[in-house]
């Protein structure tokens, strides 16, 4: 619990600051090209809000990325023949209440859970908008770290989901069709 009540603190104090690009950049450091392009995106604004909107928006555009090529394979007669429940068709009212579904969870729950990251990522000394940004193995080496991370938060809050309260309320979506589609990942 001491670890959570660190990360509060952080979020809450965070809420309250904004992000001044001449603050970040040491003296006679000039910033490359995309230093100063990643910089710009949080000028004025505040860290934790901007940077959990660019993690969202990076969140939906992969997310919803990978599942379209397989949405137009839906459309296209040809390839039905490759699916592999063939016998239970996916009606588009099942894809329009898994998009609701799927608006709800993102918007109301991952969204707000979000918030989290950035105080957690600044613990474990990820630098996000710290000059000068990470080198390539630096970077490589925060993404194996996040992915770490990320995995280990993700298993858990699923297997939270499965509790029975969350899993009746919440969760059950994620188990409701029995014919698999890429939205329902």
């Amino acid at each position: 619990m001491e670890h959570l009540d660190i990360v509060l603190q952080n979020v809450r104090g965070m809420l309250n600051e904004t992000v001044s690009i001449a603050d970040k950049i040491p003296a006679g450091y000039t910033p490359t090209w995309a230093e100063s392009l990643w910089l710009s995106l949080f000028d004025g604004r505040n860290e934790l809000l901007t940077f959990t909107a660019l993690a969202f928006l990076m969140h939906e555009f992969v997310y919803f990325g990978r599942y379209l090529p397989f949405l137009v394979c839906d459309y296209i007669p040809a390839l039905q023949k490759y699916k592999i429940q063939d016998n239970k068709p996916v009606t588009r009212e099942m894809k329009w209440r898994c998009l609701r579904s799927l608006m709800f969870s993102h918007f109301i729950i991952e969204g707000p859970l979000m918030l989290g990251f950035l105080p957690i990522a600044k613990l474990a000394g990820i630098r996000t908008t710290e000059m000068p940004l990470p080198g390539w193995t630096e970077m490589a080496m925060q993404i194996a770290v996040f992915f770490v991370l990320e995995d280990f938060w993700h298993y858990w809050i699923h297997r939270l989901f499965h509790w029975g309260p969350l899993y009746r309320r919440v969760h059950k979506i994620h188990h409701e069709f029995s014919a698999p589609f890429g939205m329902t990942a």
